[in-house]
């Protein structure tokens, strides 16, 4: 089971790409915007996306005639929701920027990748992440705290994946700078941090705090017990996971 999930969910990015819906429609819920062709382009966005930056490298040297297609359908639905359904020259906008930055990121055709710099590729991402989340996802202005609360999350459940790589990166990350178990007290501190300035916003909305409270802690807790070694299925599968608690809470409370 473990390797039918890795090889179709998580190695094609469905798994990661369906976590950031989830997330976007737990906002949508909370701001009562909900667009059901935002989700859409969430979705294919962050498929093709992610699988550009994972595997682009290696289209000329070796045949990813499934992940290719990914890509390319991906392209065409955004495409199609954009132009067809949504039709909204601002939202285009947004998508175009942050697609330059996912380029910027990782892309063998330029000489400084985003990624290479130390440290700033987990802001980045989290920064990509909380941009998708209000202004893809939704329409949605969130206030300071909201968007530090969400990028702390973010950054949060970034740091595990970043523990598994400290032996093979080549850049400074936080495990490598601070070691592991440090690395895990700020992936905590900043579940709490975020759980505390969400609650700060919406204290009059019991039902949303509590759902957000439980998957910081949910986080907080598969972060404190992440195993040493083989955790790249707990990483990608369990910790990604955490994103769609908010909304299973939601419906379950």
């Amino acid at each position: 089971m473990k390797m039918f999930l890795t090889k179709y969910l998580l190695e094609t990015q469905l798994w990661v790409s369906g976590m950031i819906t989830y997330l976007s429609l737990f906002f949508g819920i909370l701001f009562s915007s909900v667009d059901h062709y935002r989700l859409e382009i969430v979705f294919f966005s962050t498929l093709a996306g992610y699988n550009y930056m994972h595997f682009h490298k290696y289209w000329l040297k070796y045949s990813k005639k499934i992940l290719n297609l990914i890509i390319f359908i991906s392209s065409l639905l955004i495409l199609f929701f954009l132009i067809f359904l949504e039709n909204d020259i601002s939202l285009i906008v947004k998508l175009l920027f942050l697609s330059i930055w996912v380029v910027l990121y990782n892309s063998y055709f330029i000489f400084l990748k985003i990624r290479n710099i130390s440290l700033f590729k987990i802001i980045l991402i989290a920064t990509i992440w909380s941009c998708v989340i209000f202004y893809i996802g939704n329409n949605i202005i969130p206030s300071y705290s909201l968007f530090i609360s969400v990028l702390l999350y973010i950054i949060g459940i970034t740091i595990p994946f970043d523990i598994v790589d400290a032996n093979r990166d080549t850049i400074q990350t936080i495990p490598k700078m601070v070691g592991v178990n440090f690395s895990k007290f700020i992936s905590i501190l900043c579940f709490n941090i975020s759980f505390l300035l969400f609650y700060n916003n919406f204290s009059q909305k019991p039902d949303y705090s509590i759902a957000w409270g439980i998957t910081n802690l949910f986080a907080a807790l598969l972060v404190l017990f992440m195993p040493q070694k083989n955790s790249y299925f707990y990483t990608r599968f369990w910790i990604e996971l955490s994103s769609s608690i908010p909304i299973i809470i939601y419906y379950f409370i």
